[in-house]
């Protein structure tokens, strides 16, 4: 098993183990606090990852060996505040795409965008959250947030993060700006966005109308 001393080094403290529930889903049944650098194992390759949370909620760590997504919980505040969770206390098993609001597994916020597939009266439309969407094939062992039918698209092709940058407007009605940014994290056919394709590790910062194709299927991006 490879170990990446710098953990260490660095004296980050890693988050837990990594467990997997009945759906095949990887999550971490510890809970992290935003800007603090946490790191776990994938629970595929062994590979240490190294996150520093910049939002709050149910946020998902892809693996940059092996592109397996690793789901993780972030607290606005420490854990010893009173109401928080507790690190170590059972979670319940996350769900794929629109996890249950509880008080152990706070809930991302939905953000002002979406991704749009197809046209009327076919169309599709997935709403996004904060922090990071996977986006991917159907696949049995690994699952992304947003899965399409498609063989010629990897299981975990691209991760879209939306980032909160402020918010605009008058006192009493503020909307909150985001920055949205696309990365190829694992793609055995190209990603397309606009024409244009993205190697993989490439980032792409993405504006309403931006269109994303993954093998056959194509996306159009809206941000309301």
């Amino acid at each position: 098993m490879e170990i990446d001393k710098t953990i260490y080094k660095r004296r980050i403290p890693l988050l837990g183990t990594v467990k997997c529930d009945a759906n095949g889903h990887y999550y971490v049944a510890e809970h992290s606090v935003v800007a603090r650098a946490v790191g776990f194992m994938c629970p595929r390759c062994a590979k240490p990852i190294l996150v520093r949370p910049s939002v709050a909620g149910r946020l998902t760590a892809v693996c940059r060996r092996c592109a397996t997504p690793v789901i993780f919980f972030v607290d606005a505040a420490p854990s010893n505040v009173q109401g928080a969770p507790v690190p170590g206390s059972p979670l319940p098993p996350p769900l794929s795409n629109a996890p249950a609001p509880s008080v152990s597994s706070p809930v991302r916020p939905l953000i002002p965008a979406r991704l749009i597939l197809g046209h009327w009266p076919n169309r599709r439309e997935y709403p996004l959250r904060e922090g990071c969407t996977t986006i991917g094939r159907k696949d049995a062992v690994r699952h992304a947030d947003i899965e399409i039918d498609d063989p010629k698209a990897s299981a975990c092709s691209v991760c879209l993060t939306a980032v909160p940058v402020g918010g605009v407007g008058m006192p009493d009605l503020v909307r909150q700006r985001y920055d949205y940014r696309l990365q190829v994290v694992h793609a055995t056919n190209p990603v397309f966005v606009n024409g244009i394709v993205v190697p993989p590790g490439g980032v792409v910062r993405l504006v309403a109308g931006s269109k994303i194709r993954l093998g056959d299927t194509s996306f159009r991006f809206d941000d309301k």
